[in-house]
C-alpha cells in the first residue's frame, strides 16, 4: 500500500467518548459557524473533558460526511438519521 493509500483504522475519536450530552450540545456549537476548534476546545476542558483542536475538527469532518450520506438518503442510514434528529429536536428546546 503506498503513501496515498493510506488507512484510517481508528473508528472512534476523543469526542465520540464524551458523555452523550457533552457530545449533543458540542453537535450544537459546531453549526454555529462563530465557534472556533480552540473555542470549543476551550470549553470542553472548562467542562472537565480536554480534547484537542484537532479531535473536534477530525469529528466535525465525520459528522459532516455522515450527514450528507443521509441527506442522500436517509431510509439507508436509520441510526444516523435519529442521531441527527436527536440533535434537532435539542437545539430547538435550547
Amino acid at each position: 500500500m503506498s503513501k496515498k493509500e493510506r488507512r484510517r483504522t481508528r473508528i472512534s475519536g476523543s469526542v465520540d467518548k464524551l458523555p452523550e450530552g457533552i457530545r449533543l450540545q458540542l453537535d450544537a456549537k459546531l453549526m454555529d459557524t462563530s465557534n472556533s476548534y480552540t473555542d470549543l476546545a476551550l470549553w470542553l476542558k472548562e467542562e472537565g473533558y480536554p480534547v484537542s483542536r484537532s479531535a473536534i475538527g477530525r469529528y466535525a469532518i465525520r459528522s459532516n460526511q455522515a450527514a450528507q450520506r443521509v441527506a442522500a438518503d436517509p431510509a439507508a442510514h436509520p441510526a444516523i438519521a435519529a442521531a441527527v434528529e436527536r440533535i434537532r429536536i435539542w437545539i430547538y428546546q435550547s
